[in-house]
């Protein structure tokens, strides 16, 4: 895109490299280019891999949420999925798109649906990922019982170990500001659906209150290692064969104290995660 302009204008004496990408700069709106631009200006990203993002920029059809690929990634089209994703971001503050993560979920809830049994999300949110499920599968979902468990008003800061105290970035004042008390709004946003049991309160706690007997799906997104583990160990024996387990934050690179008790987890059940590029984490028992 800028090759032969930066060859032309550098011919000319009168123009250093900044002062082109300043030029540039201004002519462009892209927020993720100018950023990119703007980092290489002040000499803070290698020539080498400063043409590999350039290049992956120009030619990707997916760019965003930490993944960057050329992959065909048609479903960004899908009127389907586009109904769904929008459902779930009007009630989200991702503060990104975060589309392929939500499509990984819709899809691996998909296999879930062919299986018996519930379907159980621990760490909610505003309930974005359930909304987009509920939505792409409106003849089925609402027909399966769906279990909410969060606290509904953010992380607790007793069940994190020194190192995620320390990494988390939604502690201190900005867990007020991320996570303010938000139960009676979940409430409201699945208030037309008859099939959903919604828990507050702190995982493991409030997980005697599941009455269910089998579960066929199970979303994990506390961003604590400690609940996601207590999360797994109970939920494991409902699971059905085929049964799957979706962990959110497992391949963050924030998250690695999750990654290592969810790992340590697994060893013990005897089965394995499998990694997703979207920093995703996989579980088929």
């Amino acid at each position: 895109m800028f090759g032969f302009l930066k060859k032309k204008l550098l011919s000319k004496s009168a123009y250093s490299e900044k002062e082109l990408i300043s030029a540039i700069l201004k002519q462009i709106s892209d927020k993720k280019l100018k950023s990119l631009l703007r980092i290489y200006r002040k000499g803070k990203l290698d020539p080498k891999r400063f043409r590999s993002a350039m290049v992956l920029y120009n030619r990707a059809t997916y760019l965003e949420d930490l993944l960057g690929t050329k992959a065909n990634a048609t479903f960004l089209e899908d009127s389907r999925f586009k109904e769904a994703y929008q459902a779930a971001a009007s009630v989200s503050t991702w503060g990104r798109d975060i589309r392929w993560r939500v499509y990984n979920l819709i899809k691996f809830a998909g296999v879930a649906l062919r299986l018996e049994g519930e379907f159980v999300e621990c760490g909610v949110d505003r309930g974005g990922m359930s909304l987009a499920l509920l939505t792409y599968y409106p003849e089925d979902l609402p027909y399966r019982r769906f279990w909410l468990f969060d606290t509904f008003q953010g992380l607790v800061y007793e069940q994190m170990n020194e190192m995620e105290r320390e990494k988390s970035p939604f502690l201190k004042e900005r867990n007020k500001d991320r996570y303010p008390p938000i139960y009676e709004e979940v409430c409201r946003t699945f208030s037309g659906y008859e099939n959903i049991n919604i828990i507050p309160g702190m995982v493991p706690e409030t997980l005697e209150q599941f009455s269910g007997q089998k579960v066929a799906f199970l979303h994990i997104d506390m961003n604590v290692a400690y609940p996601e583990v207590k999360a797994l160990e109970f939920f494991w024996p409902y699971l059905v064969p085929g049964g799957v387990v979706v962990l959110d934050d497992y391949g963050f690179p924030l998250h690695t104290e999750q990654k290592h008790a969810m790992d340590a987890c697994v060893s013990r059940l005897g089965t394995d995660i499998i990694l997703q590029p979207t920093g995703q984490g996989l579980i088929i028992k």
